[in-house]
């Protein structure tokens, strides 16, 4: 049904999407545009490494995909805005190492 709509670039998949699933479907006729799940920065106690490990396996997943990761509905960080920076930098790194 998607690709019937004209000028379509982008489609947005939820942090509850069959990634695997969106990226067979989506190929390399539009921009995967996921958007993570924000829960990981108002989870008490920051773990970075279930960040890193949680977007390492949606990088892997879209390799073949146009891909963008758009982090929003962010509610808190528990007063800890480095969380966000953290995120960040964590999501370059893992882009990059794709």
């Amino acid at each position: 049904m998607l690709r019937s709509v004209k000028n379509l670039r982008k489609i947005s998949m939820s942090p509850w999407v069959n990634v695997t699933e969106g990226s067979e479907q989506i190929g390399r006729s539009y921009v995967f545009s996921f958007k993570p799940n924000p829960a990981h920065l108002g989870m008490h106690g920051w773990n970075p490494e279930l960040v890193r490990d949680y977007l390492s396996d949606v990088v892997q997943k879209t390799r073949k995909n146009n891909v963008e990761l758009i982090l929003k509905d962010i509610t808190t960080a528990r007063s800890e805005p480095q969380r966000i920076w953290q995120w960040a930098r964590i999501a370059m790194e893992v882009a990059r190492s794709a």
